[in-house]
């Protein structure tokens, strides 16, 4: 019941919301939001986010992870590469349906790794491989 493939459905993603009241985690079997982390981290995210434009100005960010062990026992040394595949179909699914509510968002794939995981507390096994800031596009 999910709109982008993945390999052997063992879906590798899981995806975080950041707002202003916090961090959550998006559960795809209720389609809703678990709270992850209380507080306002879109400030800190832009620094690393390695200062880029595009982020820290964003009302909502969708922060894609990759848990390659959920597919490594079946596909070894292919799971990295294709949970980075599936990844890809989920921010683009990402990308239409802002697009058909009337937002504007980028895929951003440059930032501190390391400092993402730490700032949004992630299991040790997630590895962030997007950033997706979404909001209104400026009348400037």
């Amino acid at each position: 019941m999910r709109t982008a493939p993945s390999a052997g459905a063992l879906y590798p993603i899981t995806i975080f919301v950041l707002d202003r009241e916090g961090v959550h985690e998006y559960q795809p079997q209720s389609h809703s939001l678990r709270s992850a982390r209380v507080g306002d981290l879109r400030a800190k995210l832009k620094a690393v986010g390695l200062d880029q434009p595009s982020v820290g100005g964003a009302p909502v960010y969708f922060v894609l992870t990759i848990d390659a062990s959920r597919i490594d026992s079946k596909y070894g040394a292919k799971a990295e590469r294709y949970g980075l595949l599936e990844a890809g179909h989920v921010a683009q699914n990402v990308l239409l349906q802002a697009t058909g509510l009337g937002l504007v968002g980028v895929p951003i794939a440059t930032f501190d790794e390391h400092r993402v995981t730490k700032l949004l507390n992630l299991p040790p096994n997630f590895r962030p491989v997007y950033l997706i800031p979404l909001g209104y596009a400026s009348d400037n």
